[in-house]
C-alpha cells in the first residue's frame, strides 16, 4: 500500500514538473490568455473570429494570447525549459525560425497559418504580420512584468469569468482597525461575502472572516458596534447583522426579532452605500425590484431610531416607494432606472435620496427624492429633482466633511476621449473627486485614477471614509494580472485599498487657478484697450 501511495504521489510530482517545464512566460500590454475551445472568440472585442469545433490538432488542449486585433505593441515570450510554441497568422511569416506546417484554419473566412517555434530561456518577440496581432499557442502560459495595480492588493480572484468581485465595503472600528469587505464566489460555487481586517492603516490585509447569504450590503459603525445591512444574497430579503467582536462573529437573520427585515417580498437590491443621521434617527436608502428581474427599481428609504435595536424589523420604518419613468430625460437620453441610492442630509437637516440615474449614451445625472422627517413619504418633481452630477450613472457615495464644510463623492466621470468606446454606464476606467456645496451643483475637482482602456479596466463602486486629511477607500477593480486580462471592466478580479492623501489640497489648486484666470483675463483686457486707443 505504502508502495503505491508512493508511486501515485512521484506521479503527481513528475506531472507537475512537466507542466511547469511547459509554461511559457509572455510580456506585453493589453494581452489576455484564454483557452482554445469551440467558439472562443480569436481576439479581444471582436465576435467576427471564433474557433470552430474542427480545432487543428496542433491547437487541441492548448492555451492561446489574445490581443485586439490591430494592436499597436509586439509581445515577447520566453520558457524556462525548451518547449514548442505555436503560431497563427494571416499572413506568411518570413522568418526562418517559424517553421511552417503546411497547415491553416478558417475563421470568419479569413485563413490562419500556421507556424511552430523551439522556445528555450531567451525573450522572442512574436512577429505580427501587415498590423494584424498573430495568435499565439502553447500548452501553459502566463503574464509577467505586469504594471502595477493601483492602491494595495487585498484580493485577487483566480478565475474573474466566473469568481469576478463585487460590494466592496469599508468600515473602521473604534480602535482603528480596517475593516473591507467584498463579495465573490472565490473557489467554490456559492456567492458569499469575505471581510479583511488591517491593523496598520491598510498595509497590510488578513482574511477575518466569511458571512454567507448577504449581499448588497455595507458596513457601518454605530454606537461602537459593527453592523451590516443588506440583502440575503442577491435580490432577497432585507437583512441587518450585528458584530459585538469587530467582525469575527455575526449574527443570523432567522426572523423578525434577529435582522430579517422584510417577510412578505424578496425582491430588494442596494449596494456599499451610507448611512446618514437626522433628527434623531439612522438612515439608509434601499430599492426593490418589481416585477422580480426587471431591472424595474423602486427607491424608498428606511430608517429607525438612534437609540433602537437594529436588528427588531419593528424598530424600521420604511418610506413608500417610488418608481422611475424612462422619460424623465427626455427623447435624446436614456433613462434605464434609478439605484444604489445614497442616504444624505441637506444643509436644511433634511434627508434626501441622491441615487444613480443608469445612462447608456449620457453621462452626468443624477436623482435627488426628498423624504419627509417621520420617513414614510417620499417626494420626487422630475423638474427640479434631476441634478448635474459628473459620472453619476454609476455607483457612488456621497458624504459631508465638516472641516471643508462641503460634500464629496468619488465617481466614475465620462472624459471625452472615452465616448462611445463603451456605453457610459460600463466607462469605469476614470475615478474623479467631486464636491459640492449644496448637493445640486457638482464640481470636478480632482483626478485620483486613470487609465486609458475602457474596456478591460474599471475601478468602480468605490465605498470610501474621511480619516483626517486623506481619504480612504476600496475598489472593486478589474485590472492585469498573471492570467491576462478580466472578462471585462464590469467583472473585477481585484478588491484593492486605496490612501488619497490630502484630498482638500485641490480647493486650494483650483482657487489659485481661478486666480490666475482672473489675472491673466484683466491683464488682456488693459493691453487690449490701450493697444485701441
Amino acid at each position: 500500500m505504502r508502495r503505491k501511495i508512493l508511486f501515485i504521489a512521484l506521479c503527481c510530482l513528475f506531472a507537475g514538473q512537466y507542466v511547469s517545464a511547459q509554461k511559457v512566460f509572455v510580456k506585453g500590454n493589453m494581452t489576455d490568455i484564454s483557452m482554445v475551445t469551440p467558439q472562443t472568440e480569436l481576439f479581444l472585442k471582436s465576435k467576427l473570429f471564433k474557433f470552430d469545433e474542427g480545432i487543428n490538432q496542433h491547437l487541441q488542449g492548448k492555451m492561446f494570447v489574445r490581443r485586439f486585433r490591430h494592436c499597436q505593441s509586439a509581445i515577447k515570450i520566453k520558457s524556462e525549459y525548451p518547449v514548442t510554441v505555436y503560431l497563427a497568422a494571416t499572413t506568411p511569416v518570413i522568418n526562418k525560425k517559424w517553421k511552417s506546417l503546411n497547415e491553416f484554419f478558417l475563421s470568419g473566412n479569413q485563413k490562419f497559418y500556421l507556424y511552430s517555434y523551439e522556445l528555450d530561456n531567451r525573450w522572442v518577440t512574436v512577429p505580427d504580420m501587415n498590423g494584424n496581432s498573430s495568435l499565439l499557442f502553447a500548452p501553459q502560459i502566463e503574464r509577467v512584468d505586469l504594471p502595477t495595480v493601483p492602491g494595495t492588493v487585498i484580493y485577487n480572484s483566480d478565475n474573474s469569468d466566473r469568481n469576478f468581485v463585487t460590494d466592496p465595503a469599508l468600515a473602521v472600528l473604534p480602535n482603528g482597525d480596517y475593516i473591507a469587505g467584498c463579495r465573490a464566489r472565490f473557489s467554490g460555487k456559492t456567492g458569499f461575502v469575505r471581510l479583511y481586517r488591517s491593523t496598520n492603516k491598510g498595509k497590510t490585509w488578513e482574511v477575518l472572516s466569511e458571512i454567507p447569504e448577504v449581499g448588497f450590503y455595507s458596513l457601518f459603525v454605530h454606537d461602537s458596534v459593527l453592523y451590516l445591512m443588506g440583502t440575503k444574497g442577491g435580490f432577497n430579503h432585507m437583512v441587518i447583522l450585528r458584530s459585538d467582536d469587530g467582525g469575527r462573529n455575526w449574527t443570523t437573520p432567522i426572523d423578525s426579532k434577529h435582522g430579517l427585515l422584510s417577510g412578505e417580498s424578496k425582491s430588494y437590491h442596494s449596494a456599499s452605500v451610507p448611512v446618514a443621521y437626522a433628527k434623531g434617527r439612522i438612515w439608509r436608502a434601499m430599492e426593490d425590484n418589481l416585477p422580480k428581474g426587471k431591472r424595474y427599481f423602486r427607491a424608498f428609504m428606511m430608517s429607525a431610531p438612534i437609540n433602537a435595536n437594529l436588528l427588531d424589523s419593528a424598530a424600521w420604518t420604511r418610506s413608500e416607494a417610488l418608481p422611475y419613468d424612462s422619460t424623465w430625460l427626455g427623447t435624446d437620453r436614456t433613462f434605464n432606472g434609478w439605484l444604489e441610492g445614497n442616504a444624505v442630509v441637506t444643509r436644511e437637516g433634511n434627508v434626501v435620496d441622491i441615487l444613480r440615474i443608469e445612462e447608456r449614451n449620457f453621462d452626468g445625472k443624477a436623482a435627488m427624492v426628498r423624504i419627509s422627517d417621520d420617513g414614510k413619504q417620499a417626494y420626487f418633481d422630475p423638474q427640479m429633482d434631476i441634478i448635474d452630477l459628473p459620472g453619476a450613472s454609476k455607483k457612488f457615495v456621497i458624504r459631508f466633511d465638516s472641516v471643508s464644510n462641503l460634500y464629496w463623492a468619488i465617481t466614475n466621470h465620462v472624459f471625452k476621449q472615452d465616448l462611445g468606446k463603451e456605453h457610459c454606464g460600463l466607462l469605469r476606467n476614470r475615478l474623479v473627486l467631486v464636491s459640492s456645496s449644496d448637493l445640486r451643483d457638482w464640481q470636478v475637482r480632482d483626478t485620483l485614477i486613470s487609465h486609458d482602456d475602457p474596456h478591460f479596466h474599471g475601478f468602480q463602486y468605490i465605498d470610501w471614509l474621511i480619516e483626517g486629511n486623506d481619504i480612504i477607500a476600496v475598489s472593486r477593480t478589474a485590472f492585469d494580472d498573471k492570467n491576462g486580462l478580466p472578462k471585462r471592466q464590469h467583472d473585477a478580479n481585484y478588491l484593492t485599498f486605496h490612501r488619497f492623501k490630502s484630498f482638500r489640497k485641490c480647493l486650494k489648486i483650483n482657487t489659485y487657478e481661478n486666480i490666475l484666470f482672473i489675472h491673466n483675463f484683466l491683464f488682456i483686457f488693459f493691453i487690449s484697450r490701450d493697444c485701441a486707443k
